[in-house]
């Protein structure tokens, strides 16, 4: 039986992922890795490539395909691929009939939810961030059908680990307690000034902010422009405008 099962993608947090080598061996614990992470972590127990394998090896990596046969992992796609070695057809109709439902909006998704149905003790992710500066991810739903996942995981009493620097499961403006934690605007920095105070010319004073809502450093004077696109409006709070 697999106790505890990482599943890892290209994210920033990937690099958090312990070596193959200081984690137990399969069966025990298995290390799960998305389309080309194989070029950045040694070890991997099974790769999955949900999209057109073609698609990898024109934009990715033109040796995909000896480069895999040579690793020896078991590669799940959504298709039959007779070049691939070790290609298992991901069992989608098992997943469906398992859960009865079909919400898949990424690889990620399919990743975990078969990892659920191998009933480990514990899920950890690795690079799945769900960052709000990821088009991608975050506007196109792949985070909601990630978390709802994850529900499913938590209702069968499966542990989730989850790096702090990660979205999953995690709000950046509103933070994780609706009515309990200071609401920050949807809109960017500039929504949280005045509208009396919001000026053209004006300069602004902001102070980062750690995820409660703690001050880090001392106030920073920004500008207009900064407060649309060159300041993180997720770790800063507007305190007051400076000057006219």
């Amino acid at each position: 039986m697999t106790e505890h099962i990482v599943l890892l993608a290209l994210g920033p947090t990937w690099y958090q992922c312990p070596r193959r080598n200081l984690l137990p061996k399969s069966p025990e614990c298995e290390v799960w890795g998305i389309n080309t992470i194989y070029r950045n972590y040694a070890g991997l127990d099974k790769l999955f490539m949900m999209h057109d394998v073609r698609t990898e090896i024109l934009l990715n990596d033109y040796n995909f395909i000896n480069t895999v046969n040579s690793e020896g992992f078991p590669v799940y796609t959504a298709g039959n691929y007779d070049a691939l070695k070790n290609n298992v057809v991901f069992p989608i109709e098992e997943v469906i009939s398992e859960f009865q439902v079909g919400f898949f909006m990424n690889s990620l998704t399919y990743m975990i939810a078969y990892a659920i149905m191998q009933n480990p003790k514990r899920i950890s992710f690795f690079g799945i961030d769900m960052r709000p500066d990821s088009q991608y991810e975050w506007h196109v739903n792949e985070k909601g059908c990630i978390e709802f996942w994850c529900g499913v995981a938590v209702s069968r009493k499966i542990k989730l680990e989850i790096p702090k620097e990660s979205y999953v499961l995690r709000r950046a403006m509103t933070g994780s307690f609706y009515g309990f934690h200071p609401r920050k605007g949807p809109d960017g920095l500039v929504y949280m000034v005045p509208v009396c105070d919001r000026r053209k010319y004006g300069r602004y004073k902001l102070t980062p902010i750690d995820d409660e809502g703690n001050e880090l450093a001392d106030p920073v004077i920004v500008t207009p422009k900064s407060l649309v696109g060159e300041v993180d409006q997720n770790t800063c709070v507007y305190v007051g405008k400076v000057g006219n």
